[in-house]
């Protein structure tokens, strides 16, 4: 994961910026994760929100960090900042905690996309800067679902079919289906962020 050559600095070049988030609903004992990527121009090019059947917040964002990396790779993309609010995950995946059992799964897969040429990086950051993909992962604990949502653009650029309302039915990674999110028969649009930050990538470094 953190497989930055030295002449790289922290702050790039990157091609995506992608928020993981992993949450857990005590009561209900359900977890679920969603993540969210978007260009160096502000442009998301896909989402993807899941019910997880982890016992933990950290479990769920695990799952959401795996997923979110081979998304990546799939689509073509090698250099990505990851951000996440997890500090467990963030030293775990930076060799500053020794993995348990149950991580060194998570470290064999990110190994892996590593040597496929993945360049990433995992930064913690405030959970209000996650904004609206902490919002869609604790959505997705109330109901079952697996859904994801790719960039019309990034589809066309992709040479995939695009249906008459934009999205496209094609299944990007092997547990995500992409399409509209929907939930209760209500279209969650993410195209906008639904809360904004002061935080700058300079913010997110210091």
């Amino acid at each position: 994961m953190n497989s930055i050559p030295r002449n790289h600095t922290i702050e790039g070049p990157w091609q995506l910026i992608i928020k993981v988030a992993g949450v857990l609903r005590k009561r209900a004992r359900r977890s679920a994760y969603a993540l969210e990527a978007r260009n160096m121009q502000g442009e998301v090019m896909f989402t993807g929100v899941a019910s997880s059947a982890a016992g933990t917040a950290y479990g769920a964002a695990q799952e959401a960090l795996v997923e979110a990396a081979i998304k990546t790779r799939n689509l073509g993309f090698c250099r990505v900042l990851f951000l996440s609010n997890c500090n467990r995950l963030v030293q775990v995946c930076k060799k500053e905690s020794a993995p348990h059992w149950q991580e060194n799964t998570m470290i064999a897969d990110l190994l892996s996309l590593q040597q496929n040429g993945l360049i990433s990086k995992l930064c913690f950051v405030p959970k209000v800067v996650l904004g609206s993909v902490c919002h869609l992962a604790d959505m997705a604990t109330r109901m079952p679902i697996h859904q994801c949502w790719s960039s019309p653009a990034l589809c066309l650029a992709l040479g995939h079919q695009m249906d008459h309302n934009g999205t496209t039915c094609t299944n990007y990674s092997p547990l995500g289906l992409l399409g509209k999110l929907f939930f209760g028969g209500v279209s969650v649009s993410y195209g906008v962020e639904l809360i904004s930050t002061r935080y700058s990538l300079q913010h997110i470094m210091t």
